[in-house]
């Protein structure tokens, strides 16, 4: 029971994740972790936050096997060392959250947590290293919870991230200490950062106007894009895509092409650039 608890945090917290987008889990996702750190010495919740963390990366980063076509069998050792490199910082996090609960009022610890594992993903999205994948303010990326995103508009995804954290503390304080003030603190700060959230929202949603969209789609395999003496193949599919938007007649705003479609700088080459300027 001890091994589960974290696992299913782990499987909560990807199921909240983009995809799945489950985003209202990311509220929850958080408890069994935390109620299997109660009690536990610094050591033990290492190990039990590594736990979580790997297992949210392994079902997390399922999506490394479709570039099995260009990196074949490395798809299997890369996944396992995503979710070993994820669990580090969940299991950094269990460690100091120990650390913490046994030093700090209930009070404090739901304010302090929360920006220690804030800190965690902070330090993660830095350096040349930088992965940013599986912040917990991802969650709030579904239309429903638009309105708790909005803070990021002054904290960065951060207070995002933080707010997520927080609630998740907040709603182990009443499960597992009875403290039901933190429950009416729940309420009260979801309400709140909804109303607040959709009250920010409404100018936009009110003063948009539809907009015309062209979205291209080569369906050039992952293999082939990497190759870079196939650079000129690939231009010549998106110039006939765009020749027959073009040919369509259709006034529109924008024209999306896929990520990294091209295997060069597009603006640092001139003649790259002329094949997409009209």
């Amino acid at each position: 029971m001890q091994l589960l608890l974290p696992i299913l945090s782990g499987l909560l917290m990807a199921l909240s994740m983009p995809g799945a987008s489950l985003g209202w889990l990311a509220f929850i996702g958080l408890v069994p972790l935390l109620l299997a750190l109660r009690d536990k010495s610094p050591r033990e919740s290492l190990k039990l936050g590594y736990i979580g963390g790997a297992t949210f990366g392994l079902v997390l980063f399922y999506w490394i096997y479709a570039l099995w076509e260009w990196i074949s069998a490395l798809a299997i050792p890369t996944h396992l060392l995503m979710a070993v490199y994820m669990g580090i910082f969940w299991a950094v996090f269990g460690w100091g959250y120990a650390h913490l609960r046994d030093r700090l009022p209930t009070w404090v610890l739901v304010a302090v947590a929360p920006a220690l594992w804030v800190s965690l993903e902070y330090s993660r999205s830095l350096t040349i290293f930088g992965f940013p994948w599986g912040q917990v303010a991802d969650a709030l990326t579904i239309d429903s919870l638009l309105p708790f995103a909005q803070i990021a508009g002054y904290t960065g995804i951060w207070g995002a991230s933080f707010l997520v954290v927080l609630i998740n503390l907040l709603i182990y304080a009443v499960v597992a200490k009875r403290q039901y003030a933190y429950g009416v603190a729940v309420s009260a700060i979801l309400v709140i950062a909804f109303i607040w959230g959709s009250h920010s929202l409404s100018p936009y949603e009110s003063e948009a106007e539809e907009i015309e969209i062209a979205m291209l789609q080569p369906s050039i395999p992952q293999i082939e894009r990497s190759k870079p003496e196939n650079l000129y193949v690939s231009l010549g599919i998106y110039k006939t895509l765009l020749d027959k938007v073009v040919a369509s007649g259709r006034e529109l705003d924008l024209v999306v092409l896929p990520e990294s479609a091209l295997q060069a700088y597009v603006l640092d080459q001139s003649d790259l650039r002329d094949y997409f300027v009209t």
